[in-house]
């Protein structure tokens, strides 16, 4: 392989690594919670009245009707193309002719392990790859004429956020990438704050055309301000954000954190020196600015969802610690190219861990997967071959505590990389039984959450069925399907 590559070659590097990344999600072909009932096609102005009108009319176009029909893997592949065209172009933005190592450090964009959390979701997850593309766009267009310098990027970050409203991190986050570079590469000053200026700039005119637009057909009070004491809620959850971050860390991979952790923050030390060294007082604003944008980028990891009156943590929420991730990789990237430019090919390790987690969560995903169509067979047998069951009106499901005891042939797994049942989303509302079991009409509205307290009441309630899994209990009229609490897996000595 020449050392640049050329558009084409790097269009295929890229390519070929996002699809080996998704490769686990296309096997398993596992509908994840939302999935089940917008593959029922009951998906209706959900999306639209959530401020993501795009992820509608994508799904519209792409299915030529107005329903959301499972085109699953279609989309995503979609979204993987269109990912491969932005990091070329990113690629080309931050290098001209990239070599294959740069493009390594570009990869956790997409590599990182909370996207995975993103990626689970078959219809949500390409749309949120596209918000992706749309802000990377937004961050790197240039036009020499100022009016397009601004409003472009501003449209692309108003799309991105229709898309979904996450991305606007990731968007702040290379807006602070771009300007580390930009001091990295010893620009002048007036030029790197004339930047600052610009990424401004964009940033309000687009979320203004945002507001303008999608924002008006949302219909929901979620995303309303966090409301009481502010600053102790925000300090609450930047905690509970930090812990699930701090998930990645295992004792297998401490070495790997030390040593790139290292060596980004001697390069970004370098990076600062040197600027000053260069432009003596008038460095000074770049150089605080340069200091600002690590909190900002730690920030950025939730961001606007810190804001948000239901503060929601998963890992589909953090994107912007890709940008974090990415960050690491050029600086440590540019740090050993000046010691050895073979050195370089270090990056591989970070990016072949963040791809074998992406492995081991596909194991973790055919696990469930398989564990709820055994769960779902045994309860349609019951359903279906009981007689005492005939009477019953109607038939609720109310789930029930689920814990990482449900997946025995995760376990192992679960106890080495901690932060798989972050990103999997174990609770109870991620068990998606009643949508599998809508022709026995089998239901789960808000009655069913009442279910487990009529069963309490003494005598209200008789057993019919006793199964290693779940209850289902008679009351009144009415059949109650509880799941039962499981004890932890013991391995057979």
């Amino acid at each position: 392989m020449p050392q640049t590559l050329t558009p084409v070659q790097t269009r295929a590097l890229f390519l070929s690594a996002l699809l080996l990344f998704v490769l686990p999600f296309i096997l398993v072909d596992f509908p994840y919670v939302d999935d089940n009932w917008r593959i029922q096609l009951e998906n209706g102005p959900e999306w639209r009245q959530q401020g993501r009108v795009l992820t509608e009319v994508f799904y519209r176009l792409l299915t030529f009707s107005g329903s959301t029909l499972n085109l699953f893997p279609l989309p995503l592949l979609i979204a993987c193309a269109a990912a491969t065209w932005a990091l070329t172009d990113l690629a080309r933005h931050c290098f001209g002719a990239p070599r294959p190592t740069q493009c390594l450090a570009l990869l956790p964009l997409w590599f990182s392990p909370f996207w995975l959390g993103n990626l689970t979701y078959q219809y949500d997850g390409p749309t949120m790859a596209l918000s992706l593309v749309a802000v990377i766009y937004a961050a790197i267009f240039r036009s020499r004429h100022t009016v397009l310098a601004l409003l472009v990027p501003a449209a692309l970050l108003a799309a991105a956020v229709a898309f979904y409203q996450v991305a606007l991190n990731v968007f702040v986050g290379l807006c602070c990438l771009e300007f580390i570079r930009a001091v990295q590469r010893r620009e002048a000053p007036a030029q790197a704050l004339r930047l600052v200026l610009r990424q401004g700039l964009q940033l309000l005119l687009g979320c203004a055309l945002y507001f303008l637009t999608a924002y008006q057909l949302m219909a929901t009070t979620r995303h309303a301000g966090v409301g009481g004491q502010v600053l102790p809620e925000l300090w609450h959850r930047l905690g509970e954000v930090l812990q699930s971050v701090g998930l990645l860390v295992t004792p297998g991979n401490l070495w790997l954190w030390w040593l790139f952790g290292g060596l980004a923050a001697i390069g970004y030390g370098l990076g600062g020196l040197t600027y000053a060294r260069a432009y003596g007082r008038r460095a000074l604003l770049p150089l605080l600015l340069y200091g600002a944008t690590l909190p900002v980028l730690a920030a950025c990891v939730a961001g606007i969802t810190l804001l948000f009156s239901d503060f929601i943590l998963e890992a589909r929420t953090l994107m912007g610690l890709a940008v974090i991730l990415t960050l690491a990789l050029l600086l440590a990237h540019d740090l050993l190219e000046r010691l050895q430019p073979r050195l370089t090919w270090l990056l591989v390790l970070p990016v072949l861990w963040m791809l074998s987690l992406a492995y081991a969560y596909g194991q973790v995903l055919s696990a469930q997967k398989t564990f709820e169509r055994g769960f779902v067979q045994e309860l349609h047998h019951d359903l279906s071959s009981l007689p005492e069951l005939r009477p019953l009106k109607r038939l609720l499901w109310t789930g029930g505590p689920l814990e990482v005891a449900w997946l025995p042939l995760a376990q192992k797994t679960f106890e080495q990389v901690p932060v798989l049942p972050f990103i999997l989303g174990l609770s109870p509302g991620n068990f998606m039984i009643a949508e599998r079991l809508l022709d026995l009409g089998v239901i789960d509205d808000a009655d069913s959450d009442s279910c487990t307290q009529r069963v309490a009441v003494p005598g209200a309630a008789t057993r019919l069925v006793d199964n290693r899994f779940y209850d289902i209990w008679a009351v009144g009229e009415d059949g109650c399907i509880i799941m039962k609490p499981q004890r932890p897996w013991v391995p057979f000595e």
